[in-house]
């Protein structure tokens, strides 16, 4: 049996709590996953964790680990990294959702994993939204926009991070000839790889058979795919339901989140100096 459970929203989220002498890698992971399943974000707080309980717990979820190669985060090692460093806030996306599945190392993850190292006092709160309930929730000419029109994401690969996926150009333009919404590519004369895919704002969840609102348009601006920008008044209402609908997490230490990328948008505030989550990216094996 799990621990004490709290509802985080009404629509979003599920707490579970324990205490400092329970012990994480007891709670039952068949029970944890229908709870994920149904919740779309589990919040694990008040246990003992470090980062080898981290790792350790999550890895019973997953057939692997992905990376995000960025300068702004830190690799802590065995499939885990910092989230970006800077203290900047960041808008609501889903994590890598304008890359298309090209291999089964470069697509979005089906769960992201946050665990709080360190956090500065009333700042640096990470934003979630519910995908299902934004979408039920814009006005009918937005969601029939966005459920009809494909968005543009312009991509760029150094030909460091493309050489992991095959060793020459004919074998990266087979992959991505294979690959489902990539729409056009070329190479400069530095090898740097750049590539269009496009690909629908609304996608369906991987539990409960329901559609959702999940892109990245706030922190990409990208534009549909006859390249017109989406328009002001969209993004503008867009902004305002997900505001109102907000549910954030005011971290805890050794608070762990469970995420379910299918289904919800994260962003964080502004946050003072101290504040440390550790991120692993995973591929669910349910």
């Amino acid at each position: 049996m799990l621990a004490k459970l709290e509802s985080l929203s009404p629509d979003l989220g599920t707490i579970v709590h324990g205490n400092a002498r329970d012990d994480i890698s007891q709670l039952d992971v068949d029970e944890i996953k229908e709870l994920f399943k149904s919740s779309g974000l589990v919040l694990f707080r008040g246990f003992p964790l470090d980062a080898d309980k981290f790792r350790d717990f999550t890895s019973r979820f997953t057939n692997h680990f992905l990376l995000y190669y960025n300068v702004h985060r830190k690799y802590i090692g065995d499939g885990t990294q910092t989230v970006e460093l800077f203290d900047q806030a960041i808008p609501f996306h889903g994590e890598l959702t304008y890359l298309p599945t090209v291999t089964p190392t470069l697509r979005p993850p089906d769960i992201i994993w946050f665990y709080c190292v360190s956090h500065p006092p009333h700042s640096g709160e990470t934003l979630t939204c519910d995908g299902v309930r934004l979408l039920r929730e814009l006005s009918e000419s937005t969601r029939n926009l966005f459920m009809s029109k494909r968005l543009k994401y312009k991509l760029e690969h150094i030909a460091e991070l493309w050489h992991s996926l095959a060793d020459n150009r004919e074998q990266v333009e087979e992959i991505l000839r294979r690959t489902e919404g990539v729409s056009s590519w070329r190479f400069d004369d530095d090898d740097t790889l750049y590539w269009d895919h496009v690909t629908l704002a609304v996608r369906p969840t991987r539990h409960q058979n329901q559609l959702a609102y999940i892109n990245n348009i706030f922190c990409s601006r990208c534009p549909f795919e006859d390249d017109t920008p989406i328009p002001p008044d969209v993004l503008d209402e867009v902004s305002r339901v997900s505001e109102r609908l907000t549910v954030p997490i005011r971290w805890e230490y050794n608070d762990l989140v469970m995420i379910d990328n299918s289904r919800c948008l994260h962003g964080r505030k502004w946050h003072a100096d101290g504040r440390m989550i550790y991120v692993r990216m995973s591929i669910a094996n349910f």
